[in-house]
C-alpha cells in the first residue's frame, strides 16, 4: 500500500477518520485537514466530471441566493467597476451569470462537457472547457472564485498555487467550501450531508484553509462562517431520532386517517421548519462553527 501522506502539510501521521462508499478517508493528526485515499488521479477525475450534473440545477435558487451573498463578500473589497473575474467550477453558470449583471468582466471554467454544452446556449460570459490545472489561460483577472470548488480537488495546494498564478498583483481570491469542523459535521459524523466521495475529496476548518492560503502566499483578509435553516432542523431532528432510538419502547399500532397526519405534518414543517429554524439557525455560527466556510484573501 502506498505511504499516507497529508497533501497539506506533508505529515505522514494520519488516522483513519472515516469510510465512505468504499472510500477512506484520513484526518492529518497534525494540522486537521481530511482527504481521500488513495489519491484519484486526473484521468478519472476528468471521467468522473464529463458528464457530471448531480443535482446542481435542483438546488438552483439556493446557489442563487449564495451567489447574490457571495458577490456581496467579493464588492466590499474590489466594488462593482468594469473588472476581470475568473469562476473556476462554474457549473451551471449561476453566479458567473449574476456577476457579469454587475459590470464584470467574467470568464468561466468547467470540466463537465454537459453542462459546458448547456451553458454554450446560455452562459452571458465567457467559457472554457476544462481541468483549470493544465488549461492554457493568458490573462491576468482581478478577482478568481472558488464556490463549492476546491473540496473537488485531491491536490488543493495545486489549485490555490495556480489561483494566484492567475491574479493580478493585489487581486483576490474568493473560496466558499463546506466545514469540516462545523456542529453540523460533528453531531452528524460520517452521516454530514457534504462527506460524498469521490465528489469531494478535500475537506477543511477555518486553520486549515487559513493554513493552505498563508503558505501558497496569500494574505487573509476575512473569513466567517454561515448556514441554512435546514442545517438546524436537520441536527434537532439527528439528536431526537439518536435519543429516541437509544430508548427501548414497546412497539404499538397507531391508526390515523392518513390526510389528518398530513395536516399535521405540513403544520409541524411551517412552525419548526420554516419558522423556529428560520429565525435562529445562525446560532450555528458562533465560534466558527456554522456549516459554510467563506474566505477572502489578497495575493501579495
Amino acid at each position: 500500500m502506498k505511504e499516507i501522506v497529508c497533501n497539506l502539510c506533508g505529515s505522514k501521521n494520519n488516522r483513519l477518520f472515516y469510510c465512505i462508499k468504499g472510500y477512506n478517508l484520513y484526518k492529518c493528526k497534525d494540522c486537521s485537514y481530511v482527504f481521500v485515499f488513495p489519491y484519484l488521479s486526473l484521468e478519472k477525475l476528468t471521467n468522473l466530471y464529463k458528464n457530471f450534473k448531480n443535482n446542481i440545477f435542483e438546488k438552483s435558487k439556493v446557489i442563487l441566493n449564495d451567489s447574490i451573498a457571495s458577490l456581496k463578500s467579493i464588492h466590499i473589497y474590489w466594488g462593482q467597476g468594469k473588472n476581470k473575474l475568473l469562476d473556476v467550477g462554474c457549473g451551471s453558470g449561476i453566479f458567473a451569470n449574476l456577476a457579469t449583471k454587475k459590470n464584470w468582466s467574467v470568464t468561466g471554467v468547467e470540466l463537465s462537457e454537459s453542462l459546458i454544452r448547456t451553458l454554450r446556449t446560455t452562459a452571458q460570459f465567457r467559457v472554457i472547457q476544462g481541468n483549470i490545472l493544465n488549461i492554457n489561460i493568458q490573462d491576468k483577472f482581478d478577482v478568481v472564485t472558488l464556490n463549492q470548488v476546491i473540496e473537488h480537488f485531491p491536490k488543493p495546494k495545486l489549485l490555490i498555487k495556480r489561483c494566484y498564478s492567475l491574479l493580478r498583483p493585489g487581486g483576490y481570491l474568493y473560496i466558499a467550501t463546506p466545514n469540516i469542523s462545523s456542529l453540523n459535521a460533528k453531531i452528524k459524523k460520517d452521516k454530514f450531508e457534504y462527506l460524498i466521495p469521490p465528489e469531494h475529496l478535500s475537506y477543511f476548518n477555518i486553520q486549515t484553509l487559513s493554513y493552505l492560503l498563508h503558505n501558497q502566499g496569500f494574505k487573509i483578509l476575512k473569513y466567517k462562517t454561515w448556514s441554512y435553516p435546514v442545517d438546524l432542523a436537520g441536527l434537532i431532528k439527528c439528536l431526537i431520532k439518536r435519543k429516541s432510538s437509544s430508548r427501548n419502547k414497546q412497539n404499538y399500532e397507531i391508526k390515523s386517517n392518513a390526510d389528518n397526519e398530513n395536516i399535521i405534518k405540513r403544520i409541524k414543517y411551517l412552525i419548526f421548519d420554516r419558522l423556529f429554524c428560520g429565525l435562529f439557525y445562525n446560532i450555528l455560527n458562533i465560534n466558527y462553527q456554522g456549516t459554510m466556510i467563506e474566505f477572502i484573501a489578497q495575493k501579495q
